[in-house]
């Protein structure tokens, strides 16, 4: 289901991939098409406002390259990640976190949708439609999976946790999982 907001609302997120992403690109696309650009600072860290805007968000992030080259086989790949976002809290505050958890499940969301992985999903000119099925499959299955890690990582609530919306900064213990991450998309174009 789409949720369109009418009034200022602030996007705030990390991207991290094996440590923070700095000066890294950003791309929001909301549910309606609209796209909003920014880049991450030093921290990994990007914020943006907007006055309008309609969930869900497909968010992406590419350092280290360009994001014409997130698809491109025939050259070293720039770090490329993707992230859904399907809510927002009441305060019209929308965190929206880049890393490689985001990653597998907008991968598994992607295959759900025919898509060969996560970066032609990123390059649609649309959302289209997402299940709430397909992403909480897609959710239960990243839990099951980092359930124990989780856990270690103090997150009191496995069965809630959402590595997109779950607040962190580049010093909150779950990045600690990122730095253990190989993060390979493992498919080819």
């Amino acid at each position: 289901t789409c949720k369109s907001f009418n009034s200022a609302i602030t996007i705030t997120g990390l991207a991290h991939e094996r440590q923070p992403l700095p000066n890294a690109q950003v791309m929001i696309r909301d549910a309606s098409g609209r796209q909003l650009h920014t880049k991450t600072n030093a921290l990994g860290i990007y914020r943006i406002s907007t006055n309008v805007l309609t969930l869900p968000l497909l968010v992406s992030v590419t350092a280290q390259g360009k994001a014409e080259d997130c698809a491109n086989n025939s050259r070293l790949r720039p770090i490329c990640m993707a992230a859904l976002v399907t809510h927002t809290s009441a305060n019209n505050n929308l965190v929206a976190n880049i890393n490689p958890l985001t990653d597998r499940v907008v991968s598994d969301i992607a295959v759900s949708k025919g898509f060969i992985g996560p970066q032609q999903w990123v390059d649609a000119n649309s959302i289209g439609t997402v299940e709430a099925k397909t992403i909480n499959n897609a959710l239960t299955s990243l839990r099951g999976g980092f359930s124990a890690a989780l856990i270690e990582a103090g997150i009191s609530d496995v069965a809630e946790f959402d590595p997109a919306t779950f607040a962190m900064t580049d010093t909150s213990p779950i990045t600690g999982i990122f730095a253990l991450l190989h993060h390979n998309r493992n498919y080819d174009n």
